[in-house]
């Protein structure tokens, strides 16, 4: 299954900088959690992959030319692209593995996020390493626009001399998650099944502003009643399936957002 989020102000793409290293335009946030809370054990991670796409126009169900945002999986000094289709029971449920550009596979700190949202200064605006397993700012996993490119079909990259094709996008105003595990039976099977979820959306500043300055804008987040599995198998009842209305309304910079499956 999978979930389309429409952004009514499209989403720049920006370059990496001393407080944004990853040049990261938007944090996913979802279920991820440390196991026992301690970070050298490991996480529980659903993975997700993640399609961004600009539409012309207003209407939420047009066509999309969708790309893919490629993942990467850290390894001490080693970073490494990951595609979908190379998931496997190391990077589902509870893994070591670290990534970044799928949803549901970095723990969210809402702490951190209220600390943020009551000073409004970017001076407590705190990325994480993704590269390092503890949750030292905002958390969630964060998602390059820079990393995005063709596809020959979902969740599958288009490839030129092994490489994959960059879409050179300069921004966006659709974003598709879609569970990213096909044989998603969990390791041990007492866990269940693995099914993306997702809880909230974070819009991150195209700028860093001066030190101490007022943050021109709000921090986004997905709005639920409850936590909804946003990408469930048709075949299994993991989750309730989710429908506009089960998702309620997100806001990012201040202004509302649409869902659409």
């Amino acid at each position: 299954g999978s979930i389309t989020l429409v952004f009514d102000t499209p989403v720049r793409n920006q370059p990496p900088s001393d407080w944004n290293p990853y040049g990261y335009d938007l944090l996913i946030w979802g279920n991820a959690f440390q196991l026992q809370g301690d970070a050298s054990l490991g996480r529980f991670i659903e993975p997700g992959y993640v399609e961004v796409a600009l539409v012309a126009g207003d209407d939420p169900s047009a066509a999309a030319d969708w790309h893919l945002i490629v993942p990467r999986r850290f390894d001490g000094e080693e970073v490494a692209d990951l595609f979908p289709a190379e998931l496997d029971q190391t990077t589902r449920g509870a893994s070591t593995a670290l990534l970044d550009g799928l949803a549901d596979v970095t723990p969210m700190s809402g702490w951190n996020l209220q600390v943020v949202l009551d000073s409004q200064s970017m001076e407590d605006l705190v990325l994480d390493d993704p590269a390092t397993p503890v949750i030292e700012g905002l958390g969630g996993t964060g998602i390059a626009l820079e990393r995005a490119v063709r596809q020959v079909r979902p969740g599958v990259p288009l490839l030129d001399d092994d490489r994959p094709v960059r879409a050179m996008l300069e921004r966006i105003n659709r974003l598709r998650v879609t569970d990213a595990v096909m044989d998603d039976r969990l390791t041990p099977s007492g866990l269940g099944y693995s099914s993306t979820e997702l809880d909230g959306i974070i819009v991150l500043p195209n700028t860093a502003p001066e030190p101490g300055c007022v943050l021109p804008w709000v921090v986004g987040l997905l709005v639920c009643a409850c936590r909804r599995h946003a990408a469930v198998d048709g075949v299994h009842e993991s989750g309730p399936r989710l429908g506009v209305a089960s998702v309620g309304l997100w806001f990012y910079n201040g202004r509302r957002g649409r869902t659409n499956t």
